[in-house]
């Protein structure tokens, strides 16, 4: 294939190819986002509607349980700047556990993504 014609190629692909990706990228952040919330912070935090209270809620009132994902997502003001900080921040009485930017970001999208599911 001539030089040319694959600028030609890359040119007319490229703007099919923007119009495509930034939905499927969220939507996989958010997954990912799932995946790293069940292994690292389900133990405190029910991370899902489908997941059972975490056994550390269990026979605690509710004042002193660690809120839902869900709940979280529903705080006024909620953002994700707000989250960014309380996440990178030391916060008694979570551990001091430290994820991956990347996956706090997607830990994040997927926290925002379960907005009016309470």
């Amino acid at each position: 294939m001539n030089r040319p014609f694959r600028y030609l190629v890359l040119a007319l692909c490229l703007p099919f190819a923007a119009c495509v990706t930034p939905g499927q990228a969220g939507n996989d952040s958010v997954h990912r986002g799932r995946i790293v919330a069940q292994q690292w912070c389900s133990g405190c935090h029910q991370v899902s509607r489908d997941q059972q209270l975490p056994a550390l809620a269990m026979g605690r009132p509710a004042w002193s349980r660690a809120p839902s994902f869900m709940e979280i997502a529903e705080y006024p003001n909620i953002d994700r700047s707000y989250l960014r900080g309380l996440a990178s921040e030391f916060y008694f009485p979570m551990p001091t556990f430290r994820l991956k930017d990347a996956d706090q970001e997607d830990v994040i999208s997927y926290i925002l993504s379960l907005k009016g599911q309470i």
